[in-house]
């Protein structure tokens, strides 16, 4: 039945939550364990039992549940009692990665006997081989380079063998030893790692070696595309680091790379160039990256990279060359044929422009725009990009020229979002979000669903909660209505607004009452997560009651136990089920209450 599997997820979820301590080898009793208070050496009974309760569990439930009690103790370092819930696995995929997880983390503290024993019992192959690179990687790390070399080959696996020609070049990288790194690069098998490890190396000896060390590296990597980025790559690093004359160096190799590439008609050809083109952007060499840009194929690519490349040109200085590569942009997105393809570079081109400092020119742009919607939503980006920039009178003016009123109050309603979170901005912020509001109230936009949640959500940004309250009591469709009061509820409780998140509560619970759908179950379970981080038991207790029906009641109840005790309220979670007085509730919380007992025997030191 949905309900049970909906408490089984639910329950799942708990698991991989919160915090974990030491394995015991002396546990006592169960009865001896709940008595308060928590005891580490409580772990192992509380984990049997828990097995056993999981075990009566339906096959598909019990299965979801052990994955998830095995990750939540992998998580927190519990490794032996992880191991032992992961081998009761029953599916074999899900056993394998938790395996293989365990595995690796015990490899990681050097325990490798355990390591081997774990990934003996893993069937899958690539999960089995995971633990080996974790441990080969630990004893090569150690400077063990003879014993990973006989494991290695030991295990006879292509991709061991190359992991563990990586961890070489790691080690010899961080010893400076780069000659030993790069015959060490080269061994690796796989042309894409063995590249990554020299681009490793090049990078590593750029700071600590002469160039011609760099350039020897940079030549064994012997895919064109690879060679063109990492040039590229370490160009921008030389700039950066006020290394002009090395910079040169690798922006002509990259280049030379990527000629070689188009000669030889290569597919990688065009993202190689707008790599090399940003890069020499961002070095600030915007001369270089325009030349470079002007020979992107793709046209709209090339306009976007072009206006792009214009604007950081302005910001150098040299307004007049932006000014002209702009119009030739303007010229080129003329010839495309599609009207909104071509709307859509001029607005990408008008962006550019405003950043750049051209804001009449981007405006008199999207101005021209012929198709009306394109046109308005043109604006909105515009004022989002000004907003963004910190040039708030231009988002305001930006918004207010809007000519659809439609538009205009959505980018009214976005920018009094953006601007809630800025102090001295806070009144323009209230002001535009009253503006807009007056507009919808006087009916020169429809109050559309969707207009009506940007109001509300400016509102609850604004920490105006009992206008909210009063929008959201407006809403026309049930479900929405309960999904605003959810958010309400969530935003006063992190204001600290204890009341209006009471009234918010109380009107869900009532909207939940009258929903008998499927679904509607869902949405008992969603508001119990939500209102467990801030009721008191009481009043968690009183909702469940005027929500009428048992079976929802106790749904409410169990997921509310759920939220407590990963919250670590097991006593409040336990007075609730008490007062309750449901038997099928009170089954249903003995694993809850187990987990709460074993939660609080992993958090004992």
């Amino acid at each position: 039945m949905m309900k049970g599997r909906l408490f089984c997820l639910l329950f799942s979820i708990l698991l991989v939550l919160s915090g974990c301590a030491s394995d015991t080898e002396t546990p006592p009793s169960l009865d001896e364990c709940r008595e308060a208070p928590a005891r580490a050496d409580c772990t192992g009974p509380f984990l049997d039992r828990m097995l056993a309760l999981i075990d009566a569990e339906p096959q598909p439930d019990r299965g979801q549940l052990k994955a998830a009690l095995a990750q939540r103790l992998i998580d927190n370092d519990h490794l032996e009692s992880a191991f032992r819930v992961a081998r009761g696995i029953a599916n074999d995929v899900q056993r394998d990665v938790k395996l293989s997880v365990i595995g690796t983390m015990h490899a990681n503290l050097r325990d490798y006997a355990k390591a081997q024993e774990i990934a003996a019992l893993i069937g899958n192959p690539r999960a089995r081989i995971a633990v080996y690179k974790a441990q080969t990687q630990r004893i090569v790390l150690d400077e063990e380079v003879e014993p990973a070399l006989q494991f290695v080959r030991q295990v006879d696996d292509a991709d061991l063998t190359d992991s563990f020609q990586e961890s070489l070049v790691t080690l010899f990288i961080a010893e400076g030893r780069f000659d030993l790194a790069r015959e060490n690069a080269l061994e690796i098998a796989d042309v894409r790692r063995r590249n990554d490890a020299l681009y490793r190396l090049a990078t590593a000896q750029f700071d600590a070696a002469p160039l011609a060390e760099v350039m020897l590296t940079m030549e064994k990597v012997d895919d064109p595309s690879a060679r063109a980025q990492g040039f590229a790559f370490l160009g921008g690093d030389a700039e950066t680091s006020g290394k002009s004359v090395a910079a040169d160096r690798f922006f002509r190799e990259s280049q030379r790379a990527l000629d070689a590439l188009e000669a030889a008609d290569s597919q990688d050809a065009a993202r190689i160039r707008e790599i090399l083109a940003r890069q020499l952007e961002t070095s600030e060499r915007a001369g270089e990256a325009l030349t470079v840009a002007e020979g992107i194929g793709d046209l709209e690519r090339r306009i976007l990279i072009l206006a792009r490349i214009a604007g950081t040109l302005a910001r150098l200085g040299g307004r007049e060359r932006a000014e002209s590569v702009f119009e030739a942009n303007l010229v080129a997105a003329g010839t495309i044929a599609d009207p909104g393809r071509r709307d859509s570079a001029l607005v990408r081109q008008a962006e550019q422009m405003l950043s750049a400092g051209f804001e009449e020119g981007a405006l008199a742009l999207v101005d021209g725009i012929g198709d009306a919607d394109r046109r308005d939503e043109a604006h909105r980006l515009l004022s989002h990009t000004a907003m963004m920039e910190n040039r708030f009178d231009l988002a305001e003016r930006i918004v207010g020229d809007n000519r659809s009123p439609w538009h205009r109050v959505v980018g009214q309603l976005a920018l009094a979002s953006g601007l809630s979170v800025v102090e001295s901005e806070r009144g323009r912020a209230v002001r535009l979000t009253d503006t807009a509001e007056a507009s919808i109230a006087r009916g020169e936009v429809e109050a559309a669903e969707r207009i009506v949640n940007d109001l509300i959500g400016a509102r609850l940004r604004l920490r105006q909660f009992e206008r909210a309250r009063d929008l959201i009591g407006g809403l026309p469709d049930a479900v929405a209505r309960f999904q605003q009061l959810i958010v309400l509820i969530e935003a006063a409780t992190r204001a600290g607004e204890a009341g209006i998140a009471r009234q918010a509560s109380a009107d869900a619970i009532d909207l939940l009452a009258a929903d008998d759908t499927e679904q509607g179950y869902r949405r008992i379970a969603q508001a119990a997560q939500v209102l467990a981080r801030s009721g008191t038991p009481a009043e968690l207790f009183a909702h469940a009651g005027r929500l009428g029906d048992p079976a929802k009641a106790r749904l409410f109840l169990t997921v509310v136990a759920l939220r407590l005790v990963e919250t670590g309220r097991l006593a409040d979670a336990q007075w609730l089920v008490r007062q309750a007085e449901d038997p099928e509730l009170s089954k249903e919380f003995r694993l809850i209450e187990l987990m709460g007992l074993l939660l609080a025997s992993l958090g004992v030191e």
